[in-house]
C-alpha cells in the first residue's frame, strides 16, 4: 500500500517554535477592530489565533499577509 513521504523532520519540528501566549478577549476584538476584520468571515477562533500570533509580534501589522483582502469564490 502506498503511503505518502514524511517531511523532513516532521512533527518534531513544531517542538522548535516558540510558545504563543494566548490573547484575551479585549485583545482580539482590539485587532478585530483595529484590523477591520468584521464581515470577513472569520470567526472568533480564528480572530484569537491572529490575534495570539500577531498582536503579540512586532513583525505583523495590518500589512502582514494574514491581514490581507482574499479573493471571494
Amino acid at each position: 500500500m502506498w503511503q505518502p513521504a514524511k517531511p523532513p523532520g516532521g512533527l518534531s519540528l513544531l517542538r522548535e517554535l516558540p510558545p504563543v501566549v494566548p490573547a484575551r478577549d479585549e485583545e482580539v476584538l482590539a485587532a478585530v477592530d483595529g484590523h477591520r476584520l468584521w464581515g470577513k468571515g472569520i470567526g472568533w477562533i480564528d480572530a484569537h489565533l491572529l490575534a495570539s500570533a500577531c498582536c503579540r509580534s512586532a513583525r505583523c501589522g495590518p500589512t502582514t499577509a494574514a491581514f490581507a483582502p482574499r479573493p471571494r469564490n
